[in-house]
This record gives structure tokens, sequence and C-alpha cells, in this order.
């Protein structure tokens, strides 16, 4: 599977059809500004202007990874590039739960292991992992709240999803790439 982002044929062709639209529209727009149609030609370069516009807020958007926007970083369940940035913190709480170094933690990730395989070895159960991380990350939302970094109403829709991304985190699924 291909990372979000990364050049494809099909969305190569995507862009440049969609760039052949734009460039159509506008020349015909152009054209019958030109020949005295100017509210059907002034219409067709308002809304090809307009158009241009959206898909440049929309690539921005997908590379900001703004959450509710397309494509893959956005998407519910947390593992978007916000929650990829909770993911050292996240570590570091697991291996405190863990009463283990994050070092030796992400050593042991790093060789394939999931938390819950360290935690079961260790004798500690995966949830209270989990309940340690989703605690820890709530509390780094709070800090970032606080230094007016995000607004409150974002680090509760960001909040809702932090248990499903610590145990996620925790058992091995996609929030895990970002450690290795």
């Amino acid at each position: 599977m291909q990372p979000y982002g990364s050049t494809t044929n099909g969305a190569t062709s995507m862009r440049v059809l969609r760039g052949a639209i734009l460039a159509i529209g506008l020349v015909l727009g152009t054209v019958l500004l030109v020949r005295g149609s100017v509210l059907i030609g002034g219409l067709i370069v308002a809304s090809v202007v307009l158009r241009t516009l959206m898909f440049i807020n929309m690539t921005r958007a997908r590379s900001s990874g703004a959450p509710g926007r397309g494509g893959r970083r956005g998407r519910a369940g947390g593992s978007g590039p916000a929650f990829q940035r909770l993911t050292p913190g996240g570590i570091d709480a697991a291996a405190r739960a863990l009463t283990m170094s994050a070092a030796d933690l992400r050593t042991q990730l790093t060789a394939g292991r999931s938390i819950a395989d360290i935690a079961t070895e260790h004798g500690v159960g995966s949830e209270q992992v989990v309940q340690a991380v989703t605690a820890d990350a709530s509390a780094r939302l709070d800090q970032v709240v606080l230094a007016g970094r995000l607004a409150s109403r974002r680090a509760d829709r960001a909040r809702s999803f932090v248990p499903i991304w610590a145990n996620r985190l925790v058992h091995g699924g996609p929030a895990r790439s970002a450690v290795s």
C-alpha cells in the first residue's frame, strides 16, 4: 500500500484531468468574454477561479493532516500526523506502565513486537497500558490547549479518538508505524 501523498498513476492522471478541465474552462470563458458574452464568459471564468482555489485549499488540508479532511491523514481512528506526534509520549507512558525504559521499549518495538506482547511478558495487563497511554495523551492535549496552540473544540474531538489510537498503539495497529 502506497503512503498517502505519494504520486501514483491514478493520482497523477486525475490531477492532469482536473488541470485540463480547468484550462479548457478558462479558455472557453475568456473566448466568450472577448466575443461579447460577458455574463456567460464571466460566470465560467469565475467558476474556474473558484474551483482552482478549492483544489488548492483541498491540497493544503490534505498535506497538513487537518482532521476531517480527505485522504488517510484525517480519518477517524487516530492515525494521522497529530497522533503520530503523540506517539513518542505514548511510548514513554507505556514504558512507565511497564516499568521499563523508553529506549528498551523502542528497541523491542523496532524488533517487531507489540506493546501488548511486552506487557504480557512483564505481567502487566494490556488494558492497563492502554489506560496509561490514554491518560498521557489526554494530558498532553490539555497542555496544548492551555498553551493556546489548539482550540478546545478540536482538542475535544481529538480526545474522542485517543482511546482508539492508544489501543492501536498498544496492540500493534496502524499507529505503531510511527515508531519505526
